[in-house]
């Protein structure tokens, strides 16, 4: 997959994400959830970056569950929704493998 193609997923990850804290926060303060290119170690290193909310929600989130998942349980489902190889590195950002190098 080219880095492109990786972003455009990306961004429908970022739309879920974004209904994903308004469902459980009811609020939509989300604007700081965005999608990245190439500008760390590697093609979608830190291809999804976050702050505020989410990253409330996702660490220190004490409310009930909704439809029976917490908000990381709905982090990992939308991520893998669109990508086979992902992680949250960091509490800030999500990481993407098996981008292509536009160089290549």
């Amino acid at each position: 997959m080219k880095l492109e193609e990786a972003q455009a997923l990306a961004e429908k990850a970022v739309v879920e994400l974004k209904k994903m804290v308004h469902d459980f926060t009811g609020d939509d303060s989300y604007e700081d959830i965005g999608v990245y290119g190439d500008d760390g170690e590697y093609p979608g290193h830190e291809i999804i970056r976050y702050d505020g909310t989410l990253i409330e929600l996702t660490e220190y989130f004490e409310g009930s569950p909704r439809d029976g998942k917490y908000p990381i349980d709905r982090l990992s489902e939308i991520m893998n929704k669109y990508f086979d190889e992902w992680e949250r590195e960091n509490h800030f950002c999500l990481n993407v493998y098996g981008i292509d190098n536009d160089e290549a």
